[in-house]
């Protein structure tokens, strides 16, 4: 416990902060949730730092930290997916609170083409299985190497070696037939 103590967690947490945000943000979907969570999950790494294993890397343990407070957070969120539908705000022309219906997904003509293939893309990595699509998550986004995949999913290297290769080659395939047929 002692060597635990030698591991300065300021500076774990300057040098990872924005990057568990940005991992956050995949699940999360926006800013504001993505920072609650990186929060969250600095906030388990300093109640939790006793456990670390100081002779395994810390990146892994961190972002294996942040999934699972993310897979928490949407799976908590799906429970309530229908109250955030609404929004309930002041009118300053009324003296009562009134309800208002959120537009989900605001589509003005000039951000048609990107939210076209943003769709297209999402719609693929869907079509992917979730270890799938976290792997390429985890490698491409987030820049972890293989290595440190399997240490923050808990799965053997191999595993993580055949599930990004198929994903990615799966990925490749459904964006290219897309792409043939528009």
């Amino acid at each position: 416990m002692s060597e635990v103590k030698s591991i300065s967690w300021e500076s774990v947490y300057e040098d990872h902060f924005s990057l568990i945000v940005r991992f956050c943000g995949h699940y999360a979907k926006n800013k504001h949730d993505a920072e609650d969570l990186a929060q969250n999950v600095f906030i388990n790494i300093e109640t939790h730092k006793d456990s670390y294993d100081i002779s395994k890397p810390i990146k892994p343990w961190i972002y294996q930290i942040a999934r699972n407070l993310c897979l928490n957070h949407i799976r908590d969120k799906a429970k309530h997916r229908e109250i955030e539908k609404f929004q309930w705000s002041k009118s300053y022309f009324a003296t009562t609170t009134q309800l208002h219906i959120v537009a989900l997904s605001p589509s003005p003509p000039s951000e048609l083409i990107q939210q076209e293939f943003q769709q297209k893309l999402q719609n693929a990595m869907d079509q992917l299985s979730s270890e799938q699509r976290e792997i390429i998550l985890l490698k491409y986004s987030e820049k972890l190497t293989r290595n440190e995949i399997a240490q923050s999913m808990n799965l053997p290297f191999s595993t993580v070696k055949l599930r990004l290769f198929q994903g990615v080659k799966l990925l490749r395939e459904i964006l290219e037939d897309y792409l043939k047929n528009n």
